[in-house]
């Protein structure tokens, strides 16, 4: 295709996990998100974080040393607009990559991996682009997996792995590893506490993926982009700011990770004055260097 470099154009048919997983759990939240293109002035702590460590996790298993990582991981966090807070900020990010080499096997982690930052653009039975990136690829034991990084707050327990299972976004992964290889075992979620002193801070859990459930995402995936590019071919020749009611609200997604950023706009609508003090509207495709 043309548009390798991106990752979400719903205006071109190209779609990425987070914006299928968006409209999945609330075709409101898609609308604002990915047709409006609004999003928070300042960039979530969490995420700003989770950026930075992927970037010094990438460096790590290429052909930088745990210094090169570190350096790689703070300087992507200094380049991010969000409020540190006293758990996601430069020093606790190096510790936490200083402590991750020490933690793993690095040569023979090494060894293992088959690419890092993997960008993928599968052509779709609806015609459709199903685009993306994966953080590791690699091959464990005979098996080939797509490993993904989860830094979070809290420690990567049983209990917290049981959130992975089935999930969109990672079964989304392992289909276009799949499509890529001809062959895919399932994926692993390399799990991160942000408080790298803490005890267990880092665990790894793999799920395996049966055919059955390629089949079952791979259906999912088609409702999706087919109802959303049904909408969208609805508002055209409108505004799209007066489409909202055509994107209903998913109430029961309103408390998602502590309170959907999008409530606002939802209830007063995305041009009122309690939104722009706090969200920007700008163009809501993503590029693979964003």
């Amino acid at each position: 295709m043309s548009e390798e470099r991106w990752l979400c154009k719903w205006s071109e048919g190209i779609y990425d996990s987070t914006s299928i997983k968006d409209f999945l759990c609330c075709k409101r939240r898609g609308y604002l998100r990915w047709v409006l293109g609004l999003q928070p002035i300042n960039m979530p702590a969490a995420l700003a974080y989770g950026i930075a460590a992927h970037e010094g996790l990438d460096v790590l298993y290429g052909e930088g040393t745990t210094e090169d990582a570190i350096r790689a991981a703070v300087g992507k966090l200094g380049s991010l607009e969000f409020t540190e807070t006293t758990k996601r900020n430069a020093y606790t990010l190096a510790e936490l990559i200083e402590s991750y080499s020490v933690k793993y096997d690095m040569p023979v982690e090494k060894n293992k991996t088959e690419q890092t930052e993997v960008q993928f653009a599968i052509a779709m039975p609806n015609g459709t682009i199903y685009s993306g990136r994966l953080d590791r690829t690699l091959i464990d034991n005979g098996a080939r997996l797509v490993c993904d990084y989860k830094t979070s707050a809290y420690k990567p327990s049983s209990k917290w792995f049981t959130t992975f299972d089935n999930d969109f976004q990672l079964l989304g992964y392992s289909y276009a590893n799949r499509s890529i290889t001809g062959d895919c075992t399932g994926y692993m979620v390399d799990a991160m506490r942000v408080d790298a002193n803490a005890a267990d801070c880092f665990a790894r859990e793999q799920f395996p993926v049966t055919n059955l459930q390629y089949e079952e995402w791979e259906n999912t995936y088609i409702y999706a982009t087919n109802a959303i590019r049904s909408l969208i071919q609805k508002m055209q020749g409108k505004n799209p700011l007066g489409c909202i009611m055509d994107w209903p609200c998913e109430h029961t997604a309103c408390k998602d990770w502590g309170g959907c950023v999008y409530k606002d706009a939802c209830i007063y609508g995305p041009t009122s004055n309690a939104v722009k003090i706090t969200m920007t509207m700008g163009a809501p495709d993503r590029k693979a260097d964003d």
